[in-house]
């Protein structure tokens, strides 16, 4: 997202450095899966809403079930509701003290959501962006190909979230480890039975068809036109996270969790580490957070100050 941004407008007096307050709150996403997990476990406080936490735990049991269900089909189980019953639990609790799965989730709660608001604010569909639809129509038959992919991978994502489920299959590759990790280590009757399922598992998984590595090749196929990628309302969220995160060194997760968050210092500074034009980046801002201005002290950041202000934050949060 390397788009020139000379077009800067001087400014009239020195602008002052970001606030402390500010710069905790670019802090503050690095430690969301502690956070979370706190909140769907105890007493909520607020910091979270209801329907992001309702699909979190909603996606935490998805993907327990997937696991029972696909042992008990190894091991021929008779009932399969009991079988539930008795191991869904445990196993949900175990998948939830994950915290980079647990923040996946959060992600993807937060993903789906914004993708609404977008829909509902700026009429773009969440399934085929202006983006997608100007690549499928191009002459580019390359491009066209991988924006079928997404388009694909992208309806899949909108079917599962609105059901408030998350397959096994569209996990990164070391998520969906973690998860089979975590369900190797239940107690069950049948270990022979569980380790051939857990074999089954990993021969069945394909991360490069998972949704998340087909945006992610689209992206950098499109490196070259950083312009349509930098511009939500033509990307649409997920294809403009993902390039996003990319060009300021984040992760996906991260990123989509400051483009949601209410307070958005954290989104303005990933945007300009990615150098993203002042159009660019107030017209972000202005879809995804119409009543609040753009603070001059971090729209005038350059985009090695921004970097190293995320750097920062994360050696902070790692300290």
């Amino acid at each position: 997202m390397n788009e020139p941004s000379s077009d800067l407008p001087p400014a009239a007096k020195p602008v002052d450095p970001p606030r402390a307050d500010q710069v905790r709150g670019i802090a503050m996403g690095q430690s969301t899966g502690e956070i979370l997990r706190h909140l769907m476990t105890r007493e909520r406080d607020g910091l979270f809403s209801d329907a992001i936490l309702a699909r979190c735990n909603a996606m935490i049991g998805s993907l327990s079930r997937q696991l029972l269900i696909a042992l008990c089909e190894t091991d021929e189980q008779s009932d399969l509701r009991a079988f539930l019953a008795e191991h869904e639990d445990a196993l949900s609790r175990a998948l939830m003290a994950q915290a980079d799965l647990l923040g996946h989730c959060h992600a993807a709660a937060v993903e789906s959501l914004l993708s609404d608001q977008l829909h509902e604010d700026a009429a773009i569909d969440p399934a085929v962006s202006p983006l997608l639809k100007a690549l499928l129509s191009g002459d580019n038959s390359d491009l066209a190909g991988a924006a079928m992919h997404v388009l694909a991978a992208q309806s899949r994502f909108l079917h599962t979230s609105r059901r408030m489920e998350l397959p096994l299959a569209e996990l990164p590759a070391e998520l969906f480890h973690i998860a089979a990790t975590c369900f190797a280590k239940q107690d069950y009757a049948d270990h022979r039975a569980l380790e051939t399922t857990r074999r089954t598992l990993f021969s069945q998984y394909d991360e490069g068809a998972a949704r998340i590595a087909q945006i992610t090749r689209l992206a950098l196929d499109m490196s070259d036109d950083t312009a349509a990628l930098s511009r939500l309302t033509e990307a649409g969220v997920a294809i403009f996270a993902t390039a996003l995160a990319l060009e300021c060194g984040q992760s996906r997760e991260h990123t989509i969790l400051a483009m949601g968050q209410k307070e958005p210092a954290q989104f303005i500074v990933m945007m300009r580490a990615a150098d993203l034009s002042p159009a660019a980046l107030s017209q972000a801002l202005a879809t995804l957070h119409p009543h609040i201005d753009l603070d001059p002290a971090l729209s005038a950041l350059s985009s090695q100050e921004a970097a190293q202000m995320l750097n920062a934050s994360i050696s902070g949060e790692g300290s």
